[in-house]
């Protein structure tokens, strides 16, 4: 019993190291010349940062699998990591953008609308798409 409890406990440690939680503000296109507050929980272990204001992108994250997550101004998609995805399966002569998908490679990608931000991730393995998936449903606007 006393190894199950142990167990349990670590468990609990590892699992509530996972998500690194981050807050920052930004301007965003409907924000009315005002900065946002937000915060997000992005899965630990990224490898790197990158930012391209110039294309909109607020944050990319790079994992060393070659996961990304990304956090963009961009609401025209234009500049999108995932903009080959996303257009391969949506149909712009019915306006219909789809959000998610299979990659040609057999990962997995995600592009949303959220909170005035286009969150996004792609070439994620399965085993951590759900990972991925709290990580940009957990962004709010404080």
């Amino acid at each position: 019993m006393k190894y199950f409890i142990l167990s349990l406990m670590l468990i609990s440690l590892y699992n509530c190291g996972q998500t690194k939680a981050l807050s920052f503000s930004t301007y965003t296109f409907i924000s009315a010349g005002k900065k946002e507050k937000f915060a997000i929980e992005i899965p630990k272990g990224y490898i790197d940062v990158n930012q391209n204001l110039d294309n909109a992108l607020l944050k990319e994250y790079v994992y060393p699998d070659g996961s990304i997550l990304y956090i963009s101004l961009d609401i025209s998609y234009s500049d999108s990591p995932n903009k080959r995805n996303w257009s391969k399966c949506s149909n712009p002569k019915t306006g219909y953008k789809c959000e998610e998908g299979e990659q040609d490679n057999g990962l997995f990608w995600k592009e949303i609308f959220k909170n005035n931000l286009v969150l996004g991730y792609l070439n994620i393995p399965k085993p951590r798409k759900l990972e991925f998936d709290k990580a940009i449903a957990s962004l709010v606007k404080k």
